[in-house]
């Protein structure tokens, strides 16, 4: 994706996007970074900053999301691991009379 970046904006204003991006993204973890440092973090860790930071209603609701993305990447580690254990047997999934995957 950087070199359609770069394509349509150029070496200068690319540069300009990673730097943004870069802070962008710094702003978040020096926060959390300096809230760690000055309240105890209990059990929880990223729960209990979120709810810690935001409140109690939009925390949870926070932390319900990123649960449901830590499923979500847990499920598509899973396929992988699938799909590669399926290719050491020369297994072949069939779906609505298709074959989907045949190694």
């Amino acid at each position: 994706m950087i070199f359609f970046f770069q394509g349509n904006a150029g070496i200068g204003l690319s540069l300009l996007i990673i730097v943004l991006t870069l802070l962008v993204a710094l702003a978040p973890a020096l926060s959390a970074i300096g809230i760690c440092e000055r309240t105890h973090v209990e059990s929880g860790g990223v729960y209990f900053l979120l709810a810690h930071v935001l409140g109690q209603r939009s925390g949870g609701t926070v932390a319900i999301l990123y649960s449901f993305g830590m499923v979500r990447e847990s499920l598509k580690s899973l396929k992988s691991q699938l799909l590669k254990w399926m290719s050491w047997h020369h297994l072949i999934i069939i779906i609505n009379g298709h074959y989907c995957y045949h190694y």
